[in-house]
């Protein structure tokens, strides 16, 4: 599960917005990732969130209603969402598919060190995690744009935009 805030600049400037939910300017994104299905739920519901670590979890069940509820939500909140996150990508100064060849020259680097020398092993050893944990970010994000992009993409076929 992701959840953020992040100050827009663009939306403190933005006289002619006509929202009733005036956030002064900052922008809350959540989204539930379904591991392993390549699903995203974008804003979740707390019904939803609620069965995060549920063992008698039906998936099939959740992926149906992780649908329904991506359609559902209003297509001015999913333009926004989408806006965000690809101007969250484009803040980020590597991609995922470059902390990768990255993780990898870590990986081969630790493996070469020797055992005696504790401290550098840690030290490569705690890059080596954040380099994981940027990954999974970064493609937590990508999913969810896509997911966002795909009910957007949806709806312009239905000609709803």
């Amino acid at each position: 599960y992701h959840s953020w805030e992040q100050r827009d600049e663009e939306s403190d400037r933005d006289d002619d917005d006509d929202d009733d939910d005036d956030d002064g300017g900052m922008n809350t994104m959540h989204f539930l990732v379904l591991s392993g299905q390549n699903n995203v739920a974008i804003y979740p519901p707390p019904s939803m969130l609620s069965q995060i670590g549920n063992n008698t979890l039906d998936i099939g069940d959740l992926l149906a209603e992780t649908e329904m509820h991506n359609q559902g939500l209003p297509t001015k909140q999913l333009i926004h969402f989408s806006k965000m996150l690809a101007d969250l990508i484009a803040t980020l100064i590597t991609t995922a598919e470059e902390d990768t060849v990255i993780l990898q020259q870590m990986n081969d680097s630790l493996r070469m060190i020797s055992q005696d020398r504790h401290g550098e092993i840690e030290q490569l050893t705690d890059i080596v995690s954040a380099i994981s944990y940027r990954i999974q970010f970064k493609q937590s994000i990508r999913m969810a744009l896509d997911a966002t992009n795909q009910v957007l993409s949806l709806r312009n076929e239905a000609g709803e935009l």
